[in-house]
């Protein structure tokens, strides 16, 4: 999932996917679409404003191989390509910019630091757990319709349930109920 508030930039991403934002680059004055042909390009997250470019989460630099493709860069248009390991194991707010340097000048962020937040979600990367296949070696306990169940080796607990007529196995937790 990506989300960008087009009234300041903010990015929400979800942690682990591959993401593209394209940026229209446009002349301060005039308003019309800038040609950057020739620029050098960096996107920069970080984790505070502060931090050294060292301390950086992650860089996208140009060409694209790197992250940032210029190919429609007569026509204004920068690409930031976020690849899954850029955002794998990160999740909450980070600020970025978007920098570009003319050939022979200093470089120009494009616009004030926005957040760049990364969302956790619900489904992680592996397999959940199989419910037991017995329920020998297990302590019941029964709350409001549904049958809380520990393993005894492992003390977490898995709760049983009837659900539109099919049985529904969730967990395991460590408490109850959940």
């Amino acid at each position: 999932m990506l989300i960008i508030d087009p009234l300041n930039n903010n990015i929400t991403i979800s942690r682990g996917s591959k993401e593209a934002v394209r940026y229209t680059i446009r002349d301060a004055l005039t308003g019309l679409v800038k040609d950057v042909s020739g620029w050098n390009w960096k996107l920069t997250v970080k984790a505070d404003i502060d931090d050294p470019i060292s301390s950086a989460i992650f860089q996208l630099t140009d060409p694209l191989a790197n992250g940032v493709d210029v190919g429609a860069a007569a026509v204004g248009l920068i690409d930031a390509h976020f690849a899954t390991a850029h955002t794998a194991a990160l999740a909450g707010d980070y600020i970025y910019d978007l920098e570009g340097t003319e050939p022979g000048e200093d470089p120009q962020t494009i616009f004030f630091p926005p957040l760049f937040r990364v969302r956790k979600d619900v489904t992680t990367p592996g397999s959940a757990p199989s419910p037991p296949a017995a329920i020998e070696g297990f302590t019941a306990l029964s709350i409001t319709d549904a049958l809380y169940m520990q393993d005894q080796v492992t003390g977490l607990w898995w709760k049983r349930y009837i659900s539109n007529g099919q049985e529904i196995w969730a967990g395991p937790s460590a408490s109850i109920p959940f």
